[in-house]
């Protein structure tokens, strides 16, 4: 993983340049700034590896200061191929993890779902929820809203039933502060 700090002015000057990782395949996905009264205090990075944890692709989870320097990282394993694709800093100062894990070494050959985590500021788990919505799904982005729920967009795909058509579309779902399904739309 490329952990670059730039000042962006007239002419981009690069700060520092962090690189994270082991010998295999590890890749971030999404990064947010970790706060303390309003002053910056580190990153919170997630994404995946292949080079640390329990199987093939774990869901990587990796805390630095505010110079990029590793404090703590965390893997997160349910059995399958797991990528984490969001994360939010929640208001207890514990983060929110969206991603989606896939269910077969054959990339979209077998059914995929969602899955959330909420851990506390130390990367360890509070609570986990999946969701199986179509064929497959896949976590774009999200956003934190004043209610406490978490709001995900992304793609889910279904097969049309006795054929090998595929109807894509995209998929709006929120949950709340637990990781129950509030409600789920598709357009």
């Amino acid at each position: 993983i490329l952990l670059t700090a730039s000042v962006l002015w007239a002419q981009p000057t690069t700060l520092w340049t962090k690189i994270i990782g082991g010998s295999q395949y590890d890749r971030g996905n999404s990064v947010s700034v970790v706060n303390t009264d309003g002053t910056p205090t580190g990153y919170i990075i997630v994404g995946s590896t292949k080079s640390f944890g329990f199987g093939d692709y774990d869901l990587w989870l990796i805390k630095t200061d505010s110079q990029g320097n590793e404090e703590w990282k965390n893997t997160f394993d349910s059995g399958y191929r797991e990528y984490g694709t969001d994360i939010e800093i929640d208001a207890d100062g514990g983060f929110i993890i969206a991603g989606y894990r896939i269910w077969d070494e054959y990339y979209y050959t077998i059914d995929d779902e969602l899955f959330f985590i909420k851990t506390d500021s130390y990367g360890d788990t509070i609570w986990t929820s999946t969701f199986d919505i179509g064929y497959y799904e896949h976590v774009t982005n999200g956003v934190l809203t004043n209610d406490g729920s978490y709001i995900i967009t992304g793609q889910t795909t279904f097969m049309e039933s006795g054929t090998n058509l595929i109807d894509s579309e995209v998929l709006l779902l929120k949950i709340n502060s637990d990781g129950d399904s509030l409600w789920t739309k598709t357009f």
